[in-house]
């Protein structure tokens, strides 16, 4: 898929409002769309479930809602059971759950892999996990995102890590999460080189005023 827009589309009861891939063995690849304000149960704006794999090169992923209030829901993307995902220049933002995460929710029973490289998550929220809701047998590998100004009215601003996840973050920013950046249940992400408010341990870390350009507009590029 190239040069589309995917918008105000329900499931109603079903899963991914936006997009839905269930068992799908050659790679999906979307590039240059955008997937705005879809709703659905589960993966409000996409879900991909039982080995589904895809590509998102300058995909912009806003304003969907899931409705479900059960455990794993995904407000912007949903995916479980196997899935394999590559995100590139992506933006996840103002998404929502009315349970876990907000922006991303990756749980499921089967090992799936998660690489992101240059994406932000912002705005997004839920009660579990507003940025993102990782646990079980996922795998996540972030490099150069960042991850701000969303919220979990219970816990996991920023990223909720549970079970056998594991999750590595590399030259990332985690700012202005509410109630806090990372909460860990019986997971320990590693987080090496990035922006921490309140600190990380972990070689390189830092708790610095990113000075975003003006994140009051979703701008987070850096100022300096």
């Amino acid at each position: 898929l190239t040069n589309i827009i995917i918008s105000n589309n329900s499931a109603g009861v079903g899963n991914g409002g936006g997009m839905f891939c269930w068992k799908v063995n050659s790679n999906v690849v979307l590039n240059n769309v955008d997937i705005i304000d879809n709703d659905a149960h589960y993966g409000g704006g996409i879900q991909f479930t039982n080995n589904a794999s895809a590509n998102f090169t300058n995909v912009s992923i806003t304003g969907n809602i899931a409705t479900n209030e059960n455990w794993g829901t995904g407000g912007g993307i949903n995916c479980q059971h196997g899935t394999t995902l590559n995100f590139e220049n992506v933006t996840i933002q103002n998404n929502s759950a009315p349970y876990s995460g907000g922006g991303i929710c990756a749980v499921g029973s089967e090992t799936s892999l998660f690489i992101f490289d240059n994406v932000t998550i912002s705005g997004n929220s839920a009660v579990f996990g507003g940025g993102v809701y990782t646990g079980n047998f996922n795998s996540s590998t972030m490099t150069n995102v960042t991850i701000s100004s969303n919220t979990a009215s219970d816990d996991g601003g920023g990223i909720w890590c549970y079970g056998n996840s594991s999750t590595s973050l590399v030259n990332c920013i985690l700012w202005n999460n509410s109630p806090e950046e990372i909460y860990t249940d019986n997971s320990y992400p590693t987080l090496t080189y990035s922006n921490i408010q309140g600190g990380w341990e972990g070689t390189g870390n830092i708790d610095a005023d990113p000075l975003f350009f003006d994140a009051g507009n979703s701008d987070y590029h850096l100022s300096n």
